[in-house]
Parts: structure tokens; sequence; C-alpha cells
């Protein structure tokens, strides 16, 4: 395809890159995370710093994790 100036070229990939950045954007905010809580943190002893997420999130059908109870034996 050959263009007849630098306009005519902007005006057909333009609209394609906005495309591409929003749908870009878009992934991106889906992948981030809400509600996520530090749980612990604190300094080992080696000097490492160290912390753990508390992360709940449903599954894909919207379902909510069951909290296991650990009075529950399975028997095994």
């Amino acid at each position: 395809m050959k263009y007849e100036d630098g306009y005519q070229y902007q005006n057909v990939y333009g609209p394609l890159v906005k495309l591409e950045a929003d749908n870009d954007r878009m992934l991106k905010e889906a992948l981030t995370l809400e509600d996520v809580e530090v749980s612990k943190r604190g300094l080992m002893s080696n000097m490492v710093y160290s912390c753990s997420f508390l992360i709940v999130c449903a599954d894909s059908l919207g379902r909510w994790p069951e909290q296991e109870d650990p009075s529950k034996d399975d028997g095994s």
C-alpha cells in the first residue's frame, strides 16, 4: 500500500494504534487486584524483608473459596 502523504498514513494507522493501546490498557487493568492486604511483614535474621499477602478472589463462575476448617479431618 502506498500513501500519498504523511497525513493519509497518520489517518490510517492513528486509529489502529489507539485501539491497540486501549486494548492493552484494558488487559492490564483486568490483571490488577483490589482489596489485597498485607497480613505479616518483618525483617528476618539475615536482613531480608519478608511479607505475606492475603488475596481472596472468586473463581470464573463467581463462587468464593470456602474456608477450610482445620478441625475437620478427612481420615487420611
